[in-house]
């Protein structure tokens, strides 16, 4: 599994001139995913996901936390960063589980955007099982890369 890089995160923010406050009002005004919503009061919900993003940051760049998948994609996009960066994942030949956590999807979130179980894309990722070409197809797609890069990152994983 690739490993976070909290020293990436940080410098990455000290190079955009952001403080984690700036980071974090940023980052929350991107849409809110699977957190709860105080729809009769937007301003206390906007508060809110400020303060839980700041947080958040804190926590990632001292290496306490790490980002879950869903979060990944978001930071890169307003750091202007890639979001592989952010883990010790090599860019060039980057692992399945990598692709994933970059893309923001968790196993389950893949697993539901391409119609393959969750058993199959774990025994895919830790190279017990090989995708077959209809699901090479699904898994390449929804991971924003080609079928043949797919493949070289179940490789690289298994």
């Amino acid at each position: 599994m690739p490993r976070f890089r909290p020293s990436v995160l940080l410098e990455a923010r000290q190079r955009a001139n952001l403080t984690q406050l700036e980071l974090a009002t940023r980052a929350a005004a991107e849409p809110p995913g699977q957190q709860p919503v105080f729809k009769d009061d937007p301003a206390r919900e906007r508060a809110r996901r400020i303060a839980a993003w700041e947080n958040r940051i804190g926590a990632w760049e001292r290496g306490i936390d790490t980002p879950s998948a869903t979060y990944v994609p978001t930071l890169a996009r307003v750091l202007g960063v890639e979001p592989l960066s952010l883990f010790d994942a090599d860019p060039a030949a980057p692992s399945f589980t990598a692709l994933r956590l970059a893309a923001g999807l968790t196993l389950q979130a893949l697993a539901e955007a391409t119609g393959i179980s969750y058993t199959s894309l774990h025994r895919m990722a830790r190279g017990v099982a090989r995708a077959p070409d209809d699901a090479a197809s699904k898994l390449a797609n929804a991971l924003g890369v080609t079928v043949a890069q797919l493949r070289a990152s179940i490789d690289h994983d298994g």
